[in-house]
């Protein structure tokens, strides 16, 4: 089956040709850039299709949650062993009842879609802080015990992508049916340019490693064997490298 691209991969093929800078020459650029399906380009950009889906599942994996914004469901524990809600002094005030802080895994957060089921709920939980994860609330008013699980919606949008326009839905805007229940005016954050660009460059690796075998190469082989061996432990090491650069954003707290 053929593979298609998807509004949740971290880097479109034309942004892989954009940041190549014709390194990866005419034939494969062009190919990059054009339309699905036209002329001799399908292999290529089935590869570089490939590539794409690896980075992002391998850079999501390392990252420890999904990075393009779609639905997840966060559930909290809340056992006699323990619960994931924290006091949270630093968001009360004397005057209230202390609140509490959950961490979302999936951030950062866009919009709370229901609480412990209930839509109605969704606006009984705060996300704070620079990273939008941290969940606040207090058990007052239409909470009265801590919640066990939230449906939301989490993660950025790549800077191709666009927030909808007038008469325009998510759905609409990013070519899926996955974002029915996120409100058009929510607001999405952009997917940050080390992300992206660590992307793009594994894919343009892995591109430039099937065509000449070479990538990253400090040292000459005589045999093309080992050429083609050592060439591979490079590439693999350039890969560890892109992805550990982006260390700084990793799921901090401990589930």
């Amino acid at each position: 089956m053929a593979l298609t691209a998807s509004y949740t991969d971290l880097v479109t093929l034309s942004q892989v040709a954009d940041q190549a800078f014709e390194k990866l020459g005419t034939q494969v650029t062009s190919a990059l850039r054009a339309d699905p399906g036209s002329g001799d380009t399908e292999e290529i950009q089935q590869a570089s299709l490939r590539f794409i889906k690896m980075a992002t599942e391998k850079i999501e994996k390392y990252l420890g949650r999904r990075l393009i914004i779609r639905q997840h469901t966060q559930r909290w524990r809340r056992d006699k062993y323990g619960s994931d809600w924290q006091e949270a002094s630093q968001y009360s005030r004397s005057s209230q009842t202390t609140r509490w802080r959950a961490y979302f895994r999936h951030f950062p957060v866009a919009e709370i879609y229901s609480v412990d089921g209930s839509t109605a709920l969704s606006d009984e939980i705060m996300v704070v802080g620079e990273r939008m994860d941290t969940g606040i609330m207090h058990l007052d008013g239409d909470l009265s015990e801590q919640p066990a699980d939230a449906v939301y919606f989490g993660g950025y949008i790549r800077d191709d992508q666009e927030a909808p326009g007038s008469g325009e839905t998510w759905n609409s805007a990013l070519s899926t049916g996955d974002l029915t229940n996120l409100s058009d005016t929510a607001t999405v954050q952009t997917l940050p340019q080390d992300i992206a660009a660590a992307a793009a460059n594994i894919v343009i690796a892995n591109i430039a490693w099937n065509q000449k075998g070479l990538v990253g190469i400090s040292e000459s082989e005589m045999s093309a064997d080992r050429l083609r061996i050592t060439s591979k432990r490079a590439l693999d090491d350039y890969e560890r490298k892109q992805i550990e650069s982006l260390y700084q954003h990793r799921v901090v707290p401990a589930w």
